[in-house]
């Protein structure tokens, strides 16, 4: 598998005349490159923070996952906003979320045999999900896109098997003590969309009010 490449739509820019003003090719450039950027940056931290030792994979092999969609779990957030509109996915395997997830599936040992323990490791997932696309939204406003997160929702069995056959872009891989990690970013950049101002990041862990 070549690099990470997310899929990201990126349509040509308004003619003039219109009521919003053209985004510039530097401006979709800009835009491209942060998700290029930034979505592998985010997840490094928030594996690391999680107390994983993350490394790329150069090649993914989602066998495995087609083959046992049991033994994993998925978190998915979709977002939005005047510039882009997608959604993030976080996969990986009921192990990984019992022994990396927040501290609350930590506080017990897990058993892939308890329905409830499931509910409980789908919560993580739905979870990490949502930190990852907290970070990337974060840093997105480096190069003045802003966008706003919903609820996240998580999958696993059957429906897990369908998640993965809807995806169209290549994902980003890392593994870290015996477990493997798959995140997709997709996402479409609308036509009447207008980068807006850059801000200054707000550091992992600060408060923000809004």
């Amino acid at each position: 598998m070549d690099s990470f490449k997310p899929t990201l739509s990126l349509p040509p820019a308004l003619p003039n005349g219109r009521s919003v003003a053209p985004r510039t090719r530097r401006e979709d450039d800009n835009i491209l490159d942060a998700v290029q950027r930034l979505v592998p940056s985010a997840c490094e931290e928030l594996l690391s923070a999680a107390g994983g030792r993350p490394k790329k994979h150069a090649v993914t092999d989602i066998a495995p996952l087609m083959a046992n969609p049991q033994n994993y779990a998925a978190g998915i957030v979709d977002f939005g906003g005047e510039t882009m509109n997608g959604s993030l996915t976080f996969l990986s395997t009921f192990d990984f979320f019992a022994t990396f997830g927040p501290n609350g599936a930590r506080s017990t040992e897990l058993k892939r045999q308890s329905a409830a323990d499931w509910v409980r490791v789908r919560d993580c997932a739905m979870e990490m999900s949502n930190q990852l696309l907290g970070r990337v939204k974060n840093q997105f406003r480096r190069v003045g896109v802003g966008v706003e997160t919903k609820l996240p929702r998580a999958v696993s069995g059957y429906a897990l098997v369908v998640t993965i056959r809807e995806r169209t872009a290549r994902p980003l891989v890392y593994a870290g003590a015996g477990f493997d990690v798959f995140v997709w970013f997709e996402a479409t950049v609308g036509e009447a969309a207008s980068v807006g101002p850059k801000v200054d990041v707000v550091a992992e862990g600060d408060f923000v009010e809004f």
